[in-house]
């Protein structure tokens, strides 16, 4: 993503500058930036809304994806709900699956996005839904602090074998979580996709070269970063103008963890 915004920066004469956010920093260090900038795109919860509210009553701010209340800025986001639903619905229609489990519905408007679209598509066909905490996190979706995350994917392959039935399919909300449940369900004996599928949802490159190789939905990230950086120099432009929210198509890979390719 940060590639495209630099791509559409140095397209269009304007110089990009990348900067760390969170981390306990302070208001003043927030003014400090956005004071040295012409515009600034930030991640949701990377600074707390009432601040970039401010900050955007003297510059354009975008934000790169959806946050998780109505902020009144711009946005660039991507069809987290469609794709999930077209990815769930891969496996209903194209593989039989009934048996299907979510994992990861909370923590982020992404993952609970993306919860929605698996929600619908197993509503569509009539069947359960069943869900499992991401590795490391809570309920809740919040992250332990400390938390092997290979261990704790083992331990909850373990509790899945160790129960009646094993789901026909793991669909995780993300990539990285996806290829942790490949490794611990290797380490178990379980074959993927023979006794079980598995897809995530993000396109990173290390589904491509995982074996098996991940099913996922791919998120188009230089075109997202373009994309933010085109709404700046707009809104840079024309001062005052409306916030722009733009949501991108996002495309089904379908590979060896679901039982194709």
């Amino acid at each position: 993503m940060q590639r495209g915004v630099e791509m559409e920066c140095r397209r269009r004469g304007f110089v990009l500058m990348v900067g760390e956010g969170g981390g306990g920093r302070s208001e003043a260090d927030i003014n400090d930036i956005a004071g040295r900038v012409d515009g600034l795109a930030v991640f949701p919860n990377t600074f707390p809304v009432e601040v970039l509210r401010r900050i955007a009553e003297r510059i354009p701010v975008v934000e790169l994806a959806d946050p998780p209340e109505e902020t009144g800025l711009n946005r660039v986001s991507v069809e987290n709900t469609e794709g999930m639903r077209v990815l769930t619905n891969h496996l209903i229609q194209h593989h039989g699956h009934r048996a299907i489990t979510f994992v990861g519905p909370s923590g982020s408007p992404d993952r609970e996005q993306r919860f929605a679209g698996y929600l619908l598509a197993m509503a569509e066909a009539g069947l359960d839904t069943q869900t499992l905490p991401a590795p490391g996190r809570d309920a809740n979706g919040t992250l332990g602090a400390g938390v092997d995350l290979a261990a704790d994917s083992d331990a909850t392959i373990h509790g899945l074998l160790s129960g009646a039935a094993l789901p026909e399919a793991l669909v995780c909300s993300v990539d990285a979580e996806a290829l942790l449940y490949l490794d611990a369900l290797e380490r178990a004996g379980v074959e993927v996709p023979g006794q079980i599928a598995v897809t995530g949802f993000d396109g990173l490159a290390a589904g491509r070269v995982n074996r098996p190789t991940l099913t996922t939905v791919r998120q188009p990230m230089i075109a997202l970063g373009r994309a933010a950086a085109s709404i700046l120099i707009h809104q840079i432009a024309n001062p005052g103008s409306e916030p722009v929210s733009k949501e991108l198509p996002v495309e089904l890979v379908v590979r060896e963890s679901c039982g194709c390719g």
